[in-house]
């Protein structure tokens, strides 16, 4: 008898996050999990206290899906969740934790309310002795809004608290409904373009002392982020993919800068309990690297995900049929309860070296009647994976910890030595290529924290073996208001220095969205693989195996103009022979009108109409032109074809 097809139910073994759903959830697996982690975290709610725990397991055996079910879990009153993949830099982890706890607070829970304004519209009832009815959310938000709010009363909270001016102001501007997208731009990065600035009616801000460390003040934001939270609620801080911060398999940086990271959060949060996930092999490398005293506060306890017994694994195998209606009363269920597999394969599984949920939801993939072809080998699998996130646009090409993060793997995936300097606030990473020392800073910053490190750049000159690479975006204009940036920048840019060999001292990249798009993906894959969750079906794919890949098959024009920019000093502006001032003072103008005439967009640009026109055909990748001959102009965001 035939069956019609049905999408195979074994599908998607992996869950990308702790924000998705699982498509199936057996409570039995890992219960005892899930349980402790509920214990504590009703310990943390109601003695104000902070406990920690670290979860480790081999890779597929269900990390992400167990953060998934803490996060789903009801629990009053129910914390604040926020979940931390550390795909990083580790100079740059905790800026990167500033934006994700950001992220998560602006989200809108299950009911549509906004985490960051419920948390204040909170602690100003706690202060005026009031209960806070969530339900009252929408008309607390719309009177603070409208009215304006009583600003003595959230200044006297804010201080309370212990936040700071800049902090206070963007917490009234979101409150208040005002600039709201300003406000929340610098709540995630402690940045803001100049002409932001100025729209603000309070100054919200960064410290002009370039003497501030970036990483400081973003532990100091995360503080006061965090202390909003637990005046009120519990927050649950979940970190996963600690193994993605590696940039080679002797690398030690990231466990080290996570250690840190983690034991400061302990000693300074109470009403906090602190998740940690990692494979169990990255969990010795940790206990290698971080200080005995500082372990102990990052695991407190430490649980193991083990493997799936007998029961879980049938439990599991049904649930995911059942998943699909129409497969709940097939009948070949009925003639066998392990359909689509049998006793015999069961207990080859559960006597496998790997008996994780991945591996048993891949061999019953395969084994389903529809079950997908196999790809023809690694290599066209990992191509395809590489391509398919090259296409999807993110936002992350844009952060600047994350293309810090990708040069540094996409380097070191190329038979570069690369380290963190831990000593200078002016680089962000160092390639060591034969006696060369190539010093990489990203200056991705806008505002005032833009020219403070560009400041630092133009005080310490390179010398001897030292080349200065700086990369900024193609697609982030220096505005036209920043004089003191573009002071520093064309200082930079007029450097005449040379090296023995030739090449310029110093030198100024504008990759361009093409290139950081293709940088993504391979940082995606390698952090992917590194944290044990880079599979082809239900094979773990690790990370040597993609570092081959990358170095000896991915063939990418974007990234390979983007390395021997970078090693070989083969690098050009994106605006041709045209002044960068001109071309990013259009490209900032396109971003704020879209869409232009071409005399309209050289008025605006203070130039030109031929040099309008040259700047447009000089940088496809950048501006896109409608007409023949052109007569619109706007911002290209995808690659142009």
């Amino acid at each position: 008898m035939s069956h019609p097809p049905v999408a195979n139910p074994f599908n998607n073994g992996i869950v990308p996050d702790a924000w998705t759903d699982p498509i199936v959830d057996v409570s039995s697996i890992h219960a005892d999990v899930s349980e402790q982690c509920l214990q504590l975290l009703a310990q943390v709610a109601q003695h104000r206290t902070r406990r920690s725990v670290l979860v480790h397991g081999a890779a597929g055996s269900g990390k992400t899906h167990t953060l998934a079910r803490l996060r789903a879990a009801a629990i009053e009153p129910r914390p604040f969740f926020s979940y931390v993949r550390l795909a990083t830099s580790p100079s740059m982890i905790r800026r990167h934790l500033r934006h994700c706890l950001v992220r998560d607070l602006v989200r809108k829970d299950e009911r549509g309310v906004c985490q960051l304004a419920s948390c204040l519209l909170a602690s100003l009832a706690k202060d005026a002795g009031t209960p806070f009815d969530p339900g009252d959310f929408d008309r607390l938000e719309d009177g603070f809004s409208v009215s304006g709010g009583p600003g003595m009363a959230l200044a006297e909270t804010c201080g309370r608290l212990g936040l700071d001016f800049h902090m206070t102001c963007a917490c009234r501007l979101f409150l208040q409904r005002r600039h709201r997208q300003a406000a929340v731009h610098w709540l995630e990065s402690g940045e803001l373009p100049d002409d932001a600035r100025a729209r603000l009616a309070c100054d919200v801000g960064g410290a002009d002392d370039d003497s501030v460390d970036a990483e400081h003040m973003a532990f100091q934001a995360v503080l006061q982020l965090i202390a909003i939270v637990t005046d009120t609620r519990s927050i649950l801080l979940c970190f996963d993919q600690i193994e993605s911060m590696q940039v080679a398999a002797d690398d030690r940086a990231g466990s080290f800068a996570f250690g840190k990271l983690a034991a400061d959060l302990f000693d300074h949060c109470a009403g906090l309990l602190l998740v940690t996930c990692m494979q169990s092999a990255a969990f010795e490398t940790l206990r290698e690297v971080v200080p005995a005293a500082d372990l102990h506060r990052i695991a407190q306890h430490e649980l193991l995900l083990g493997p799936l017994t007998e029961r879980q694994a049938r439990e599991l195998i049904r649930a995911r049929l059942d998943s699909a209606p129409t497969l709940r009363a097939d009948p070949r269920r009925r003639r066998n309860g392990l359909w689509p597999l049998d006793e015999e394969r069961l207990q080859q599984f559960l006597a496998s070296a790997d008996p994780t949920p991945r591996r048993l939801l891949a061999i019953s993939r395969d084994a389903y009647v529809t079950a997908q072809r196999m790809p023809a080998g690694i290599d066209d699998w990992l191509f395809a994976s590489f391509e398919q996130r090259r296409a999807t646009p993110a936002e992350t090409t844009a952060i600047g910890g994350d293309v810090v993060h990708g040069l540094a793997v996409l380097l070191a995936a190329r038979g570069f030595n690369v380290v963190f300097p831990d000593d200078r606030q002016d680089v962000d990473l160092m390639v060591i290529h034969a006696d060369r020392r190539l010093l990489v800073t990203v200056v991705h910053d806008e505002g005032a924290v833009l020219a403070q490190r560009l400041k630092r750049v133009v005080d310490r000159p390179p010398s001897g073996p030292e080349e200065r690479i700086l990369v900024r975006s193609a697609g982030l204009p220096i505005p036209r208001t920043a004089r003191k940036s573009w002071a520093l920048w064309s200082r930079l840019a007029a450097s005449r220095d040379v090296t023995p060999a030739g090449l310029p001292r110093i030198r100024l990249l504008a990759p361009t969205f093409a290139a950081l798009a293709s940088l993504e993906a391979v940082r995606a894959l390698i952090s992917e693989s590194r944290a044990g969750d880079l599979a082809s079906h239900g094979e773990t794919i690790v990370p040597e195996v993609v570092t081959a890949w990358i170095r000896g098959q991915l063939h990418d024009e974007d990234l390979d103009r983007l390395v021997a920019e970078i090693v070989a000093g083969a690098a050009a502006s994106p605006a041709g022979p045209v002044h960068r001032r001109v071309r990013d003072t259009m490209l900032e103008v396109l971003q704020r009108r879209h869409v232009m005439t071409i005399d309209d967009l050289a008025v605006a640009a203070g130039c030109g109409r031929s040099e309008a026109q040259a700047i447009l055909a000089g940088d496809a990748a950048s501006f896109g032109t409608i007409g023949s001959p052109p007569a619109l102009a706007f911002e290209r965001t995808t690659p142009s074809p």
